[in-house]
Order: structure tokens, then C-alpha cells, then sequence
């Protein structure tokens, strides 16, 4: 889920208006490389899929390019902070069974006037 923290606290509260954001390029890595890219739904949701079960391996969810809407003004990460991943901004997670699901994929962004 990728939504707007308007407060900044890193946790999404929908009921004070901090909804979804669409349209917010994201992006699974592997080994450092990307290995698919999403663009987050009307309510800010993505999903990889068909990720296969070739053993263990450490995959990287990270944000990539915001939607137009966003890109003009200067933009704060709240949530994670201090990740395990993509530099402290993303999550890192492992994948070794077809039928898993990593649920832990929330991005907090604000705008900072």
C-alpha cells in the first residue's frame, strides 16, 4: 500500500483522510536488479504475482518514480524508516514456498511545502 501520510507518523489512518495513492511506481528487486515494476491501484495497493519457488531467495520491494501528481513537489518517505531495504526505504523479504504471501509492503509518503 503506498498512501498519504498526512500527519507523517508513518501509520495510514483512512478515517483522517489518508487514502491510497495511485499510480506510484514500484519496484521488486532481486540480487540488486529489478525484476518487475507495478504501478499502485486507485487505492494504493500493488501486488507482485507469479514469483515461482526456484528455493530461498531475499527479494526487495522499493519505491520507484511518483505519479505527475506528486513529482512537483518535494516529497518525505514516512513509512518505513530505517527499512531493510533499498537504502532504509523499502522492505526486504524472503520467498521459498508458491502459496506465500508478504503482506509488510506499507509506504507512508507526504508532501513537504
Amino acid at each position: 500500500m503506498v498512501f498519504e501520510d498526512l500527519d507523517g507518523n508513518g501509520v495510514q489512518d483512512i478515517f483522517s483522510g489518508e487514502l491510497g495513492i495511485e499510480g506510484w511506481t514500484v519496484d521488486l528487486r532481486w540480487n540488486g536488479e529489478v525484476i518487475a515494476t507495478m504501478m499502485s491501484g486507485a487505492d494504493g495497493s500493488f501486488v507482485f504475482g507469479n514469483l515461482g519457488n526456484t528455493g530461498s531467495l531475499m527479494f526487495e520491494v522499493c519505491l520507484g518514480a511518483p505519479p505527475l501528481s506528486w513529482s512537483a513537489g518535494r516529497v518525505t518517505q514516512t513509512l518505513p524508516v530505517g527499512g531493510s531495504a533499498c537504502s532504509g526505504a523499502g522492505y526486504a523479504f524472503p520467498f521459498n514456498n508458491p502459496f506465500m504471501t508478504w503482506s509488510v509492503n506499507n509506504f507512508g509518503e507526504q508532501l513537504v511545502p
